[in-house]
């Protein structure tokens, strides 16, 4: 099965991170979508292990 799929999450990495940045800092009525969302903890958890 050939053809357009889903795309492997790591080339979303820097997708990820704008669409949260263009969430927080969005002046119009900002709304978390959720992929916004589930990126936003993607790099939350990320920032913990680089804590830890």
């Amino acid at each position: 099965m050939s053809g357009p799929g889903p795309t492997p999450r790591r080339k979303r990495g820097n997708q990820a991170e704008i669409t949260v940045a263009e969430v927080l800092f969005t002046p119009e009525e900002p709304q978390l979508t959720p992929a916004a969302a589930r990126a936003l903890l993607e790099l939350l958890l990320h920032a913990a292990e680089q804590a830890e």
